[in-house]
């Protein structure tokens, strides 16, 4: 599933937190889907490590 949707976000957001928004807004239409319950893993890609980190709170490794 890819998901898609327009956000109406505050101007004075920071890219940072424009980012985390998001992200959070996808992990919440994903669990949201009927199929969710059946699901083991949830990939959220992003290229912001410091996001991922904020939000998973573990530590992640790049290449």
């Amino acid at each position: 599933m890819v998901y898609r949707e327009s956000l109406s976000l505050d101007s004075m957001l920071s890219p940072f937190d424009t980012e985390v928004t998001a992200v959070k807004e996808a992990l919440k239409a994903v669990l949201s889907l009927p199929t969710a319950r059946f699901s083991e893993n949830i990939w959220i890609l992003t290229d912001n490590l410091e996001v991922a980190r904020l939000l998973f709170q573990s530590p992640i490794c790049s290449s």
